[in-house]
């Protein structure tokens, strides 16, 4: 089982502020990078496949989303990477139900690689605190380079609902790579279990 770096924990009344400091933070990684959007201009990137559904109707976003690699964790979980103690529990996700992931304090783990093609400006998730308390999740991108950027804190509440927009790096931005993954680390009190992972192929609307 492999370890992950984790963050110091943010407390949930500054949780206003934590977003501010994750916009922050992406987009001076960002600006670090700059110069290499320019060397990938002419990389011609493979689309991404995968059907196109819409899964947060309910919660009132239409969009079309591709399902991540066993975002479900019903297939193949082992393509997920665990660290720190977290571990897959039992769902009753409202969409898919069977297996979550399962994230207290500290515990980490790292997505399955994820295509992109250029068209994907966000992804959403299902997530639930299970501690009697909201509970806060950092989601950082991880890019072939090994670089990390933190894009979105997912707040989770008693009941299960869809997550904010959380960002998917730019495909010309990062050289032209065809792949990322995501981190999903708990800071602060509480417990997350998050499902159902979804990119939105803008694009393809």
């Amino acid at each position: 089982m492999q370890n992950f770096s984790t963050v110091s924990p943010a407390p949930a009344h500054r949780n206003r502020a934590g977003r501010a400091l994750v916009a922050l933070l992406a987009c001076a990684s960002v600006a670090a990078v700059g110069p290499t959007a320019a060397s990938a201009a002419g990389v011609e990137p493979t689309p991404c496949a995968g059907e196109v559904t819409n899964p947060f109707l309910p919660w009132g976003d239409s969009d079309g989303y591709r399902l991540a690699p066993d975002g479900d964790f019903s297939s193949d979980p082992s393509q997920w990477e665990l660290g720190n103690g977290a571990e897959l529990v039992q769902s009753d996700s409202p969409l898919s139900g069977g297996t979550a992931l399962e994230l207290e304090k500290k515990e980490s783990a790292l997505s399955a690689p994820i295509c992109m093609d250029g068209t994907e400006p966000h992804s959403r998730l299902l997530s639930t605190s299970t501690s009697g308390r909201s509970s806060n999740v950092l989601v950082r991108a991880v890019l072939q380079s090994g670089h990390e950027i933190p894009v979105q804190l997912v707040r989770s509440g008693s009941e299960w609902d869809v997550s904010s927009r959380i960002a998917v790096p730019s495909f010309l931005a990062y050289a032209g790579q065809d792949t990322f993954q995501y981190r999903f680390t708990a800071v602060g009190r509480g417990t997350t279990v998050i499902d159902d992972l979804y990119i939105d192929p803008r694009a393809r609307h």
